[in-house]
């Protein structure tokens, strides 16, 4: 790539400052072709969703300001649940140790020490660059780990459904054989009865008599055993068809074997979305750590952020949150296509039948109402993964 050529992606500036919007405008204009400033605060939200930003560049003068309008953004934008972005955020020489925590908190992606100007004019384009290259590896990422799991389960089952289909398929060969066996048997004893008949009506003649049991013997030959035999001729493929495929599928099962041991290890990942701590602490404790990998969001928006990168195998979702609810939250949820197959369940009151069943329409997969025991919760998680 050559320093010259500008991308055509789109970033966005949002700053207080006019003078700082100028500096970083003239910085990123160099190598960036659609670049959105933005000083109006009563319109970056807007501009957000008229423009869709690839990576957002946050340039307020104080740390605090940014993060308050980030999560202003997540709580009034309509599209940002929508648009995949990376964040960068500028700060001053005093702050570097708080962007720092945010960052690491994943609130923000990426800090650049923009106060005072140094030498290192660039860092600010090649934190964007940075940006733009985990956005396209987020755009190409395999599916996620959990996925791989199910999958890896459900082939694992495979063994048992093969074990099963030739079991009675041994069980219906078997009861051919006997039933082939049987007819011989019950044809071989018509005909001796037979033999047997014609011989008390045909005493007075011997030359006929035995001319007769002769045509018998040749009819039970020609008619019974040799057709007989014909059919235990063509069942022995299937015989050794069955035989060949146990054999043949042996070592693929030890495989799923293996696949399913490794999924068996991989913890379904729950993310409960409630303001409440006390209910962090009861869900925390009776889902097991060693079978649950739980994360916590204390809000809708929160819980946005945190979806960004990462979609869990499931969700707890409380319905009365401040802020944005846990209804709204749930129709911006599942307009995230990484969200369209995960399970939410909805955490509820007693007295809130209504929003049950809006939940249940807006896409919610099941409820628990408050304050919910342990076996309940663990029935409705094991039945939804």
């Amino acid at each position: 790539m050559t320093v010259n050529k500008k991308l055509p992606v789109t970033i966005m500036v949002a700053t207080d400052d006019k003078a700082d919007a100028t500096i970083i405008q003239n910085q990123l204009q160099l190598e960036f072709e659609h670049l959105i400033m933005t000083l109006d605060e009563d319109t970056r939200i807007g501009a957000f969703d008229e423009h869709l930003p690839d990576v957002l560049v946050l340039a307020f003068k104080s740390l605090k300001r940014s993060e308050q309008f980030y999560l202003e953004l997540y709580r009034l934008s309509g599209k940002i649940h929508l648009q995949p972005h990376r964040t960068v955020v500028l700060c001053s020489k005093q702050g570097v140790h708080d962007a720092y925590a945010l960052c690491r908190r994943e609130v923000f992606d990426d800090y650049v020490m923009f106060w005072p100007m140094t030498h290192d004019a660039p860092r600010l384009r090649m934190s964007v660059h940075n940006a733009l290259r985990e956005q396209r590896a987020l755009k190409r990422s395999a599916p996620a780990l959990g996925e791989f799991a199910q999958q890896a389960r459900r082939i694992a089952e495979l063994e048992d459904l093969l074990k099963q289909h030739v079991a009675e398929g041994s069980l219906r060969l078997a009861s051919v054989d006997r039933a082939v066996t049987k007819a011989e048997q019950d044809i071989g004893s018509a005909f001796d009865h037979l033999h047997h008949r014609a011989g008390s009506f045909a005493h007075n003649d011997p030359h006929a008599l035995h001319h007769l049991q002769e045509e018998i013997e040749r009819l039970k030959q020609s008619a019974l055993n040799q057709p007989f035999q014909s059919v235990s001729t063509a069942m022995q493929p299937v015989h050794q068809w069955a035989a060949q495929l146990q054999h043949d599928y042996s070592p693929h099962i030890e495989s799923a074997r293996a696949l399913g041991a490794l999924a068996r290890e991989v913890r379904p990942r729950i993310l409960l979305v409630d303001d409440d701590e006390f209910v962090h602490k009861i869900v925390a404790h009776q889902l097991d750590a060693r079978d649950y990998d739980l994360s916590i969001a204390g809000d809708a928006t929160e819980a946005l952020r945190m979806l960004r990168n990462n979609a869990p195998d499931l969700v707890l979702l409380d319905i009365i949150m401040p802020g944005v609810n846990g209804l709204e939250a749930l129709r911006r949820f599942r307009m995230m296509p990484s969200l369209t197959k995960v399970p939410f369940i909805m955490l509820t009151g007693k007295s809130e039948g209504g929003v049950v069943v809006e939940s249940l329409k807006s896409g919610a997969n099941d409820f628990i109402a408050k304050p919910f025991d342990r076996a309940t919760l663990l029935a409705k998680i094991t039945r939804l993964l």
